[in-house]
């Protein structure tokens, strides 16, 4: 009992941990691109009224913000029982990335080979419509099904996601995938002590394998 205890433990801290970087990625995926304007000071030679000379300082605002976003169409032909081979992540958080859309759901993860991949489509593209459907305030499941139901997908997105972003967003989803594995693993352990101790298995409630207000699925 003693070693299964530690067990345990040890899986609650790792599930911990998992959700400690997984906070650290999304703020760091959430802040990396924003627009930022870089200060600089530069000196100004002015002359007064009686005619004696001086230096004054003049404050410079230089825009780093480079990426251009670039709204574009991309279509998937599958045939029965293929996958478009594509992860979507759904997210409450919102942050402007254009004039007219928020991040809600974009893409994750492309697999290789696939039919995602071969129709040019990447990972930090950000859904906007799905088969002419506007997604905007759309639940995870929702999207999933929309293109699930799809034998040809027709997608509008909105590209202009850093590199950066990109291997922020993969290690998200890489953590995220690592939660749900060690979220099964303890409820496994929870159910063998509730059977060890005598208690009712049926009565253990399925732990919530991501974190509140984001989601991960293959399509």
């Amino acid at each position: 009992m003693a070693a299964h205890t530690l067990k345990m433990t040890a899986s609650v801290q790792f599930i911990r941990k998992l959700l400690g970087k997984s906070s650290c990625a999304t703020s760091n995926l959430l802040n990396t691109g924003h627009k930022t304007q870089k200060n600089t000071t530069d000196y100004k030679t002015i002359r007064n009224k009686d005619g004696k000379s001086h230096k004054r300082n003049v404050v410079q605002f230089q825009d780093k913000t480079t990426e251009q976003y670039i709204r574009k169409s991309v279509i998937l032909r599958r045939k029965e029982n293929e996958t478009f081979g594509f992860d979507i992540q759904t997210s409450s958080v919102e942050r402007s990335i254009s004039a007219e859309q928020d991040l809600g759901s974009c893409v994750c993860c492309v697999k290789e080979n696939s039919l995602a991949e071969s129709s040019g489509l990447m990972t930090g593209d950000v859904i906007v419509t799905v088969n002419s459907v506007y997604i905007a305030g759309f639940t995870h499941q929702q999207i999933k099904d929309l293109v699930q139901k799809s034998s040809t997908l027709m997608m509008e997105i909105v590209r202009g996601a850093t590199e950066k972003q990109r291997q922020l967003l993969s290690k998200l989803y890489l953590l995220q995938q690592q939660f749900t594995e060690k979220c099964e693993e303890l409820q496994t352990l929870i159910a063998e002590e509730v059977r060890l101790t005598g208690g009712a298995v049926e009565n253990i409630q399925k732990l919530n394998v991501l974190p509140a207000g984001s989601s991960a699925d293959l399509c």
